[in-house]
């Protein structure tokens, strides 16, 4: 039976990594795939970097590792933790009947647009992204006031960009809403395309 493929997007602070976890429990015998895992070492990234650009991303590496476990190919995978973006080694994936693949610019990859049987794209608006990703960066991961202040120039930019260009066909799931409300509108969507192949 083929691999469901489910894309999970949504700017920094959007809840996608919440959601993913959610779904990860619920859904039996199901992979996930981070595209964070993806990002260059901040060494190759050329001073404060739009984490948006593709080319911040080993976008072949990603593409092929998708490609292989939809195929049938067991993959191996190099993590890296999504506050530090420190190495955590390497995890073994298997094929198996779903996969979820989470990231803010899946939906901008040509290779990967006919590989997503489900789309999904969080939105909780601007407002709400700007006010996480201030929260989260200053304090969780640190950061100084003047990379926070920049990522947010490009965070607005990104997220017109994304309305514009890249939800076309994508369900998205709109406003400040609770993890446990994303979590029951992603599974309906789910349930709605998929109801032959889809737990929980």
């Amino acid at each position: 039976m083929k691999t469901v493929t489910i894309g999970i997007s949504g700017q920094s602070g959007a809840g996608k990594s919440s959601l993913c976890a959610d779904l990860l429990s619920s859904i039996p015998n199901c992979n996930l795939i981070h595209q964070d895992w993806y990002f260059k070492p901040i060494s190759q990234l050329a001073g404060k970097t739009n984490f948006c650009e593709l080319d911040c991303l080993y976008t072949n590496d990603f593409v092929s590792d998708i490609m292989e476990l939809i195929n049938g190919k067991t993959i191996n995978i190099h993590t890296l933790d999504l506050d530090t973006f420190e190495s955590k080694g390497m995890i073994e994936l298997a094929p198996k009947d779903f996969l979820l693949i989470e990231g803010m610019t899946i939906f901008r990859i040509p290779e990967l647009h006919s590989t997503f049987d489900i789309g999904i794209y969080l939105d909780p608006g601007i407002n709400e992204l700007i006010y996480r990703k201030m929260i989260r960066d200053l304090t969780v991961r640190q950061k100084s006031v003047s990379d926070v202040l920049f990522q947010l120039s490009w965070l607005q930019r990104e997220y017109k960009r994304d309305m514009i260009d890249f939800t076309c066909g994508v369900n998205i799931i709109r406003g400040n809403l609770s993890q446990d409300m994303i979590y029951k509108k992603a599974m309906e969507l789910i349930h709605l395309q998929r109801p032959d192949l889809c737990y929980g």
